[in-house]
């Protein structure tokens, strides 16, 4: 079974695309990847957000992209197939 949980948090993150649905955002999670290696899977958020703030041109890599973009574009797409 699959837990869902909310974190109150102090600093507000949801500037952050947290998502991979460009090539920008693979290229980001590569980098990040590339940085910590298998020990990733023993890394805690807070670890990857200093990574992040310390190398701060990374995050350049999908700012470009809005928040749920890709979400977007998918019910635009749905609904011009459901139109037809």
């Amino acid at each position: 079974m699959r837990k869902v949980g909310y974190a109150l948090m102090d600093q507000n993150f949801s500037n952050l695309r947290w998502t991979v649905d460009e090539q920008e955002d693979y290229e980001l999670v590569k980098i990040i990847y590339d940085q910590f290696g298998l020990a990733i899977h023993n890394k805690g958020m807070f670890e990857i957000l200093e990574f992040l703030e310390a190398n701060s041109k990374v995050l350049e890599k999908n700012l470009k992209f809005h928040r749920n973009e890709g979400y977007e574009k998918s019910l635009f797409e749905d609904r011009i197939q459901n139109a037809d």
